[in-house]
């Protein structure tokens, strides 16, 4: 199977959309990122993605099968931590479970960080599970490395 990476176009958002519900719903279950409740629809999601992700300071990208399936996704913007410390954040990857282990998620990081340089930005990061297996190993074939721990109290 051979993929090509491309930025995502609105017909595109529907399936995303559902896949987004994915992801969701699997930090809900995890209790991973303050976990919550599984939004009933990716309606406000679809909206910002047309808003911000396809915008100015962002960026919604698709990995495609040869076959034209959406083997996944990854959203990403440009962010500025104070004082002038610019980034993309990685806001969310998703590979639809057939197709996790072949590298799909690498592909899309590859993208996004082509994607970054282009914009001058000296940073990508995200944030994933200690056990999302797949999404670890994506980032660190691509040199990235683990620079802190994420620690969270849920307030409820």
């Amino acid at each position: 199977m051979s993929l090509i990476v491309r930025t995502a176009k609105a017909e595109d958002l529907p399936l995303l959309g559902k896949y987004w519900l994915d992801l969701r719903f699997a930090e809900a279950t995890s209790g991973r990122f303050g976990g919550g409740n599984v939004p009933e629809s990716s309606a406000g999601w679809e909206t910002y993605a047309k808003k911000t992700l396809l915008g100015a300071h962002g960026i919604l990208l698709v990995a495609e099968t040869d076959d034209r399936h959406l083997a996944g996704f990854l959203s990403c913007k440009e962010i500025t931590i104070p004082p002038d410390r610019k980034l993309g954040w990685v806001e969310d990857v998703y590979v639809s479970p057939g197709e996790r282990g072949q590298g799909a998620g690498r592909a899309l990081l590859a993208a996004v960080e082509a994607w970054a340089r282009g914009r001058g930005l000296k940073y990508i990061e995200g944030v994933t599970g200690s056990d999302n297996f797949y999404a670890i190993r994506a980032w660190q074939s691509l040199g990235a490395q683990q620079v802190g721990v994420l620690i969270e109290k849920r307030l409820e």
